[in-house]
């Protein structure tokens, strides 16, 4: 932006009459003074070349001119500040291997990874007995070729819509969402969901396959003492009074029922160990 110069639009200027234009009316001297009308600065559009080529020159502001608004000074601060941010970029750049996110090229699973997972962390991904394991995984995974995963980032982006509970917006494909925080909100919610869903369907497999508790897990009844048993004096009330046993020979008739017999067949099972050579 550069000044205007005496006698361009909002200039003060001296005239023999109290009209006064831009230009021609202005005089050195006469009776009348005034502001002519106009614009006090005009924008001109003009480009400024670095002096050298590479990281770290200055640009040239001379070509600019003068007048100019703001003073060199602040113009050429500016300048500075364009050609650091410019040069940072490119190095990025330079630095930055850059892929399309819908390309596989270049693409290589971690067997390595694979067969530590698989056989711990000594293992090598072409052993003999480990290479069929992580050949078979790995197509599994990616498919033949990388076919499932070139599927999945060509077809899976385009064609899948989040829902309008996880961004406010239905109509929306994947690959056309830009606003880091929609794409924030929808990883949020479905690995909410995915959470939720697999604890329902862990009580849903409850629910279908209760386990029923045995007889083996109840408490056993505490055993009748012989105060209990010794006050029915015929055998159908000795019998029906559980834990109880009837022998009119004995006396008292009706006393405590003895398992020993079942007691050691269970402590029996209970301590056996059977030892495979």
């Amino acid at each position: 932006v550069s000044a205007t110069t005496s006698g361009d639009p909002l200039s003060l200027c001296s005239a023999s009459s109290s009209s006064i234009k831009p230009g021609s009316d202005c005089q050195t001297s006469g009776n009348y003074v005034g502001v002519v009308s106009g614009a006090p600065l005009t924008a001109t559009t003009k480009a400024a070349i670095r002096n050298a080529a590479g990281a770290g020159a200055d640009y040239d502001s001379t070509i600019l001119g003068s007048p100019m608004y703001p003073n060199k000074e602040e113009i050429e601060l500016t300048l500075k500040a364009v050609a650091a941010g410019l040069d940072a970029a490119r190095h990025l750049q330079q630095q930055t291997t850059t892929h399309k996110w819908l390309s596989i090229e270049g693409f290589i699973p971690d067997d390595a990874a694979l067969a530590k997972i698989l056989k711990g962390e000594e293992a090598k991904p072409d052993a003999i007995d480990t290479k069929p394991l992580v050949d078979s995984i790995n197509q599994q995974l990616y498919g033949k070729h990388n076919s499932k995963l070139k599927d999945k980032l060509e077809n899976g982006l385009k064609n899948f819509k989040p829902w309008k509970a996880a961004i406010g917006d239905e109509g929306k494909t994947l690959d056309s969402i830009r606003d880091t925080d929609e794409l924030y909100k929808a990883e949020t919610y479905y690995t909410l969901k995915r959470f939720v869903d697999e604890e329902e369907e862990k009580k849903k497999k409850n629910q279908a396959s209760p386990s029923c508790p045995t007889n083996a897990d109840k408490p056993a009844e505490p055993p009748k003492t012989a105060d209990e048993c010794k006050k029915h004096t015929t055998q159908k009330p000795c019998k029906d009074e559980k834990g109880c046993n009837f022998d009119d020979k004995k006396d008292p008739k009706c006393f405590p029922k003895v398992e020993t017999d079942k007691k050691d067949e269970k402590s029996f099972s209970r301590n056996l160990r059977v030892s495979v050579s």
